[in-house]
């Protein structure tokens, strides 16, 4: 069983899980929407129920225009029973803010949480036009990732805007 602490603060999201004996097995910050990204797609260390997977990633791939696609309908049309999960949670003091902080003993409560997330802060989930990977996003726009693109250290943004720009002869 491992000890999973969650919050958000200033448009970040940050994760700690820890084993049984509180050595931390991961910490990692997270600009807001893409924990639920890393602990599904790019996390080895973590792993996630097969099924489960492929049942948020179908939600993820409607997640991409909250204009076209009723997000919120099918939220609660599928994942009915996320709202009913009792979450535990503590305020704690964090960086001299007062910060709601998620307590969890799986991952999967983890994930229900970040599902409700979405409800809430109606985040898209896009795939990226570069590498071709999921981001989170509040821009209907948006069509490139902050990853590293590349060795020279930019990003699948500044690649992708220079691409676009070179196309457009600017």
């Amino acid at each position: 069983m491992n000890n999973i602490k969650y919050y958000s603060s200033n448009k970040n999201e940050v994760l700690e899980i820890s084993d049984i004996d509180e050595n931390i097995i991961k910490s990692a910050a997270y600009t807001q929407g893409n924990c639920l990204i890393d602990l599904l797609f790019d996390d080895n260390i973590i792993d996630v129920n097969p099924h489960l997977k492929a049942k948020i990633t179908c939600l993820l791939n409607t997640c991409n225009d909250y204009l076209k696609n009723d997000v919120q309908a099918m939220i609660e049309e599928k994942f009915t029973f996320v709202f009913e999960q009792a979450f535990i949670f503590r305020y704690e003091l964090i960086e001299n803010k007062l910060c709601k902080v998620l307590y969890a003993d799986s991952i999967e409560t983890l994930l229900w949480y970040l599902i409700i997330s979405i409800y809430k802060t109606k985040i898209m989930y896009k795939k990226c036009a570069n590498c071709n990977k999921y981001f989170a996003t509040k821009y209907q726009r948006a069509k490139y990732c902050n990853r590293i693109a590349c060795i020279n250290g930019r990003t699948c943004r500044e690649v992708g805007d220079k691409k676009t720009n070179s196309f457009l002869g600017v």
